[in-house]
């Protein structure tokens, strides 16, 4: 019988998003303005932002204020693994200028070397300030059109 035959069942290994490490999430987006780059590792966790910038799972590098500035929002997560199912990402059209057509950008997400990109579209036409923070990061709702939720498996095309 050839050794193929013998083999015990085991599990298969886990997809790269389910187990996490050396994770960074970065935003850049078309428009001069201010967008805020959130991002709960977990649903227990604390939110990364430019409010919190460094918690025991993570840290936020730039916060940018002017999307012309050619350079991504970025935080990234420490320790882990992660389970990137888990992961919640919201971006908030903060203020800083009007944006007739809305802000569309890219939002990324690294696994160590492996690089996925999205497109995201915040429909707002002005900023509001972080008004809805809560809703957005606690019950993953849109609490309004300066709001949009990011799923991350989504970008990693995995849903």
């Amino acid at each position: 019988v050839p050794a193929i035959y013998e083999a015990q069942p085991q599990n298969a290994p886990a997809p790269a998003w389910q187990t996490a490490r050396e994770v960074t999430i970065g935003a850049i987006w078309d428009q001069n303005v201010d967008l805020d780059l959130y991002v709960r590792p977990t649903p227990a966790a604390e939110v990364i932002s430019y409010a919190n910038d460094a918690t025991p799972d993570g840290r936020l590098f730039k916060d940018i204020r002017n999307g012309h500035a050619a350079a991504f929002e970025t935080v990234t997560l420490s320790g882990g693994p992660f389970d990137l199912s888990e992961l919640q990402i919201a971006l908030n059209f903060y203020g800083g200028g009007t944006a007739p057509s809305g802000v569309t950008g890219e939002l990324r997400i690294a696994i160590g070397e492996e690089v996925w990109a999205g497109p995201f579209q915040i429909r707002a036409r002005t900023g509001n300030r972080g008004f809805g923070a809560e809703t957005a990061l606690i019950d993953q709702i849109v609490p309004n059109e300066a709001w949009v939720l990011v799923n991350p498996l989504s970008v990693m095309g995995t849903e």
